[in-house]
C-alpha cells in the first residue's frame, strides 16, 4: 500500500548541515571513516558488545563530523535492530519528550521507518524544523540501513518527568543516541576550560555544571545510566576551531559511549 504524502518527512537540512546527494553523503561518511580518529576510540571499539548507546554532536558535519564519526562506527559491529534519538528542541518550546507524527523520515540516503511508541506524545511542530536529530539519520543509514528509529525531540523536565521518561524507555531494547553539542561561543581557551568540566561531569552522572545544549536529552541518559549501572566513556573531543581557523568564538564536541 502506498504512503500518503503526509505520511513522510522529506529531508530539511540536506544541503546545510549535512550533504544533499546521495553521493556526497556517502563520500563525507567515507572519509571520515578513515579518517584519524584517536587511539581512545580503537580501545572502545574492543567493547562493542557492552555498548547500550552513544552521545554524539549535532553541528553541521564539516565542524562536528569527525567527533559524531567516532562514535557511530561502533553501528558498524552493533547492527541495532530499534534506535530511539533524543535531542533537544532548538526552535519550540516543549515540556516534556514527543515523537513525531510521520512514518518514514528521508535523507538522500533512503528512508527509515519510524517506532510509533505510543508511550510518547505526537508533535509535529517540535520536529518540522529540528536539525539536532535529523543530522544523525544518514549515519543510521549508513551502518544500519534496515534499522527503525524513534526520534524523541526533548524540551525542559521536571525531575519526576525525567524519571518517568527513562523507565519508558527501558526495557523495549532500543539502542540510544542522545544528541548533543557542549559549550558555544568562548574563545577557545575558555571552551576548553568549560568543555573539560562537563566531560567530567558527564562521566561522573552529575547534571550541575554541564554547559551543553542537550541537557535535558542527558538528563534522562542519566537516569538510565543509573538504573542499569551503565557509564560513558569519551570517545573523541573537538571544537569548530579545528574545522576553521577561528579560534576567538567556537563551540565544543563530544562523543561518547555507554
Amino acid at each position: 500500500m502506498m504512503l500518503k504524502f503526509d505520511s513522510v518527512r522529506k529531508p530539511v537540512f540536506a544541503g546545510s548541515f549535512y550533504p544533499e546527494t546521495i553521493a556526497e553523503v556517502e563520500d563525507f561518511i567515507k572519509k571520515l571513516n578513515i579518517g584519524h580518529i584517536g587511539d581512545n576510540n580503537d580501545r572502545n571499539m574492543q567493547r562493542a558488545d557492552e555498548v547500550s548507546g552513544i552521545i554524539v554532536p549535532h553541528a553541521g558535519w564539516v565542524y562536528s563530523g569527525k567527533t559524531a564519526m567516532a562514535a557511530y562506527k561502533l553501528l558498524a559491529k552493533i547492527q541495532p535492530a530499534k534506535i530511539a534519538i533524543l535531542g533537544p528542541s532548538h526552535r519550540v518550546m516543549v515540556n516534556s519528550a514527543v515523537r513525531d507524527g510521520h512514518k518514514i523520515w528521508e535523507t538522500p540516503l533512503g528512508s527509515s521507518e519510524l517506532i510509533q511508541d505510543e508511550d510518547f506524545e505526537v508533535s509535529l511542530d517540535a520536529h518540522v524544523n529540528e536539525h539536532s536529530l535529523e543530522v544523525q539519520l544518514p549515519f543510521i543509514q549508513y551502518f544500519v540501513p534496515s534499522c527503525k528509529i524513534l526520534p524523541l525531540v526533548v524540551g525542559q523536565l521536571q525531575e519526576e518527568q525525567v524519571k518517568d521518561l527513562a523507565e519508558k524507555l527501558l526495557g523495549k531494547d532500543y539502542f540510544f543516541i542522545i544528541s548533543t553539542d557542549l559549550s558555544h561561543f568562548y574563545p577557545i581557551a575558555e571552551a576548553h576550560r568549560r568543555d573539560l568540566q562537563t566531560i567530567k561531569n558527564i562521566e561522573e552522572l552529575r547534571e550541575v555544571g554541564i554547559e551543553a545544549c542537550g541537557l535535558q536529552p542527558l538528563r534522562i541518559a542519566f537516569a538510565m545510566m543509573r538504573e542499569n549501572g551503565w557509564k560513558p566513556h569519551l570517545i573523541d573531543y573537538s571544537t569548530s576551531a579545528e574545522a576553521f581557523s577561528d579560534t576567538t568564538s567556537v563551540v565544543g564536541y563530544a562523543s561518547f559511549w555507554m
